[in-house]
């Protein structure tokens, strides 16, 4: 009895040891997965992560890496893979239908892209927007678009990226008063030559068409 108790206990502790080593592994992998996706290496993101996928697909944080790590390479049958894997394990999250989203978009499944997006919305984060809006417009619904560009500037007034994306919306289709609105709020970075030459360009190019010429010269320098 005593010896098998000893093979008993030599087991767990084994089992311990192992489950140990592979969770400090993991750590190691995801660390070093990070830091490559930070660095815009997504290729060799993929290679790192993909091997121990299986590990990845138990919480929460480790789905969202490797979510965005086959997003962002396009790797499509191991993102939709990465979405059942997550979504079985009850981890339905905002990465998890933004991902789906991408799929179904990919996949030219527009109307079920556009639900998946607006189901996304329910998280409250901004980034949902410009997608969303990419897709309304790819599927014609042009009106729909322009309610939630309305919308998400509404709800994010203090969004740099969203007014950048908004006054590039707003240009493409004419609408130079609502163009301005996020133009102003790159005025100052205009002025002070802080910007990108051909979106501070645009800036001017708002400001100039919403009949705000003195400030479109200004930022011209003229």
């Amino acid at each position: 009895m005593a010896g098998l108790c000893k093979v008993a206990f030599a087991l767990v502790a084994i089992g311990f040891a192992f489950n140990f080593c592979r969770g400090l592994h993991t750590k190691y992998v995801a660390k070093e997965t990070e830091a490559l996706v930070v660095a815009g290496m997504s290729a060799l993101a993929f290679e790192r992560i993909d091997p121990y996928r299986e590990r990845f697909v138990a919480d929460e944080v480790g789905c969202a890496l490797i979510l965005r790590v086959y997003s962002e390479t396009k790797k499509f049958d191991r993102l939709e893979w990465a979405i059942e894997s997550c979504v079985y394990r009850g981890i339905k999250t905002f990465d998890t239908l933004m991902a789906r989203a991408q799929v179904l978009l990919n996949s030219q499944q527009l109307a079920a892209g556009i639900t998946s997006l607006r189901s996304a919305k329910n998280y409250r984060r901004w980034t949902v927007y410009p997608t969303l809006i990419n897709a309304l417009l790819n599927a014609r619904q042009r009106d729909e678009a322009l309610i939630e560009m309305k919308e998400a500037l509404k709800i994010y007034p203090d969004i740099e990226a969203l007014h950048s994306f908004a006054l590039h919306y707003y240009s493409d289709f004419g609408l130079w008063p609502e163009a301005a609105v996020s133009a102003q709020v790159f005025k100052q970075p205009a002025l002070e030559g802080k910007l990108d030459p051909d979106f501070r360009a645009l800036v001017a190019k708002a400001f100039e068409k919403s009949g705000d010429t003195a400030t479109a010269k200004q930022i011209r320098g003229q």
